[in-house]
């Protein structure tokens, strides 16, 4: 049968119950459990079978929120069981005080679920047009109603799903889906065979998140000191294993392999029970393990507890369900509707963290105002702070392993060098989510807000280095600082992490530092190290037979095998061992940024505006054109001490600017930002990043549109208004 179809045999259906004296008789013949049960079906597969299914192929999602086995289970049996049969009891309850009304709020919830249901029936037919997506299930919604409500049998059918349909979701989400490995972990890991170990030195290991080695050097390969000197200190006290790569572009798969040597399974979970063989079940008998992992859950919990990374259970349940109610968001409205949520396939966690409230006054579809935001937003601090405690444990008479997956630079891109949040929004460059919009000014906006957050990253190793060096440990410890991944910064592409010939030095290689103890060795060493030789190199160092083999190699051997080409995503790429790929990459970056200070950022061709003082221009003040400043006020009284700054500066140009139109925007009377117009919901919108040094505590912006007339400048100023 063909759409129109029927679409026109359920418009018929539906005419048929349409006058109220039908429908009433027909409701009427409706018993109790029926209506319960129909409302337990209907829920569970608009809601709990698409929300469900979504978690439990995505098991980092709990890996990330620290959920608990017992939680995992909980979650479950509330979205599958609870909250279908409290809906139906809740009508139930409704019916017997006042009948009319229950019949009435049954056949509304009946008919919502029914176009939540069609809406993603029919968009899985490839429907996306928003009017024929919406008339479509309204009209099949109705007519799934008039077969109800005038069919015994299918009724009778719907008894039985009202009790199998809850069950089967929820055992399929516990049992049968990835996210049955947490629940069940099976074999327990962490028994190990006791081993010995020669030189049980400490250990610190610090995994970074999603950056590359371009971002850190110039494009001679040096790390530019000037502004990532902890790194830079870092590296001169190791050995950096400068043309290193990642195996894998996937956090869930990249750290296992650090921790195994091997390269990780797409058929496993990051849990240890997944992956009984790791470092930390190699040191379990002699070392004392203090590992932090935000998204995996591969130190055993004979070796590690099952803790929660010290969030109390009320903060991690709120925290799930506001990503949950984000999620569900995602899943039950058509697609074209979520452009104006925060995207879940970005982070494991935190959907809607680190997000400027303000950017959304004009969205009506969410409001982030119910969020813990302090909590959220200072998470990743948070776990760094926990690291930094660990580090300060008293030794004992173990050795101590303290390791940290640090969730930086990944983005959001927060973070101004000094830790103050500068207040951005959702990049607009982000596109569908998953790669990057064709405007490489936009994109180039997104890459200084990397490279801000690079320098945070960098403080923070700053701090760690300071902190052992205050307790005694630093020069005794082997310390190995590496990222699991990187991202590109492309305008156009479809993917931030998919490989390609372009992208290559981009994602694949990642930065590489080993401090051994004393000091010895240290250099710079160009062989194409891989992160799986990480764990061989510790036990060579330490003097521990491994007890399973590994893909990679010990660093430190003088027999490690030469590598003509690597591969990354098991195998999927293969690529060639020279490294030129990132020194182009960090080329291109020092073309963007001058010298790579990210804010020295400016459109092409007006970089020389950067730093003049406008007293200098002639600037026409007819103030033909004006723009709306979003928060101008808030730079009237700017507390410089704040955790917050707004450093971020956005708004609309009221002028006619269909072609981006530049905009030079000056601080305190100098020039700090050169941008340019694009056009997003019909606006001509624009961005800049204000140097937070140069704000003061009562502040004077001034913004003026920039034209070329021949090999002049015009300059024109716009007037501003909040």
């Amino acid at each position: 049968m063909s759409w129109v179809g029927l679409m026109g045999r359920c418009g018929g259906w539906w005419r048929a119950v349409a006058g109220s004296a039908a429908i009433g008789n027909a409701l009427r013949k409706i018993g109790s459990w029926d209506q319960v049960a129909s409302l337990v079906v209907m829920f569970s597969f608009a809601f709990a079978q698409p929300l469900l299914g979504l978690l439990g192929e995505n098991p980092e999602f709990f890996l990330a929120q620290s959920a608990l086995r017992l939680e995992v289970v909980i979650l479950g049996l509330l979205i599958g069981v609870a909250l279908p049969f409290a809906l139906g009891a809740a009508v139930w309850g409704l019916s017997r005080l006042f009948p009319r009304a229950g019949r009435a709020g049954f056949l509304a919830l009946v008919a919502t679920l029914g176009v939540i249901l069609w809406v993603q029936v029919t968009e899985a037919f490839g429907v996306s047009s928003i009017f024929p997506l919406i008339a479509g299930s309204v009209v099949l919604s109705a007519g799934t109603l008039a077969i109800y409500l005038h069919s015994g049998g299918v009724r009778s059918a719907i008894r039985l799903l009202g009790v199998l349909a809850p069950l089967v979701i929820v055992a399929n989400y516990v049992v049968l889906s990835p996210a049955a490995a947490l629940v069940f972990p099976g074999k327990a890991a962490g028994e190990q065979t006791p081993i010995a170990i020669g030189n049980p030195v400490p250990i610190v290991m610090i995994v970074l998140d999603e950056l590359p080695l371009a971002s850190l050097i110039d494009s001679y390969g040096f790390i530019q000191t000037d502004l990532y000197p902890n790194v830079s200190q870092l590296a001169d006290d190791s050995m950096w294993f400068r043309n290193a790569s990642t195996v894998e572009s996937n956090t869930e798969r990249a750290i296992p392999s650090i921790v195994t040597g091997q390269h990780a399974d797409r058929n496993r979970v990051p849990i240890a029970s997944d992956y009984p063989e790791t470092l930390f079940t190699l040191l379990s008998n002699v070392y004392d393990i203090r590992a932090i992992e935000p998204l995996t859950d591969l130190c055993p919990d004979s070796v590690c507890g099952e803790d929660a990374q010290d969030f109390p259970t009320t903060f991690r349940w709120h925290r799930m369900f506001s990503d949950l109610r984000i999620i569900t968001l995602h899943v039950m409205l058509p697609e074209v509707w979520t452009s104006g949520l925060p995207p879940i396939d970005q982070n494991w966690a935190d959907f809607g963290a680190e997000i400027d409230p303000s950017s959304y006054s004009d969205r009506a579809e969410f409001s982030l105002r119910e969020r813990f935001d302090e909590k959220l937003t200072a998470q990743r601090a948070g776990l760094f702070g926990q690291f930094l405690r660990n580090l300060s444990v008293p030794p004992g008479s173990r050795p101590p392993f303290n390791f940290l997956h640090l969730l930086l630079p990944h983005q959001p891109w927060s973070y101004l060098p000094d830790g103050r949040k500068h207040g951005a929004p959702l990049p607009v460059a982000a596109g569908d989510g998953h790669g990057w919009v064709s405007d490489e000014w936009l994109v180039n906006q997104i890459y200084q807000q990397h490279l801000l957050q690079v320098q945070y990253t960098d403080r923070l190793i700053g701090l760690a280095i300071d902190r052992m060096r205050e307790l005694g440990s630093y020069d005794e410890s082997l310390i190995v600082v590496m990222a699991d991944h990187g991202i590109t910064f492309r305008p156009g592409v479809e993917r931030r992490r998919g490989i390609t010939d372009d992208s290559l030095g981009d994602i694949a290689a990642v930065p590489l530092l080993m401090k051994f103890p004393g000091g010895e060795p240290r250099g710079v060493d160009d062989y194409r190290a891989e992160l799986t030789d990480i764990v061989p190199t510790i036990a060579d160092l330490i003097e521990a037979q491994l007890t399973w083999e590994t893909t990679g190699h010990s660093l430190l051997s003088d027999q490690r095998p030469p590598r003509a080409q690597s591969s990354i995503n098991s195998g999927a790429i293969t690529f060639g061992v020279s490294g030129q790929e990132k020194l182009e990459i960090a080329a291109r970056k020092l073309e963007i940024f001058e010298g790579g200070d990210p804010f020295k950022l400016a459109v092409a061709g007006y970089q020389d505006l950067l730093g003049t003082q406008i007293s200098e221009l002639d600037i026409d003040q007819s103030l033909t054109d004006r723009a709306t400043v979003l928060g101008l006020d808030r730079y009237e009284v700017v507390d410089l001490e704040g955790a917050s700054i707004p450093a971020h500066l956005t708004g609309t140009l009221s002028a006619d600017a269909e072609e981006p139109t530049v905009l030079g925007i000056a601080l305190n009377g100098s020039i700090v930002a050169v941008t340019q117009t694009f056009m997003r919901d019909g606006d001509a919108r624009f961005q800049a990043m204000l140097p937070p040094n140069m704000l003061r505590i009562s502040n004077d912006i001034e913004i003026f549109r920039v034209e070329r007339v021949g090999e002049d400048r015009r300059f024109n100023a716009v007037s501003l208004e909040n």
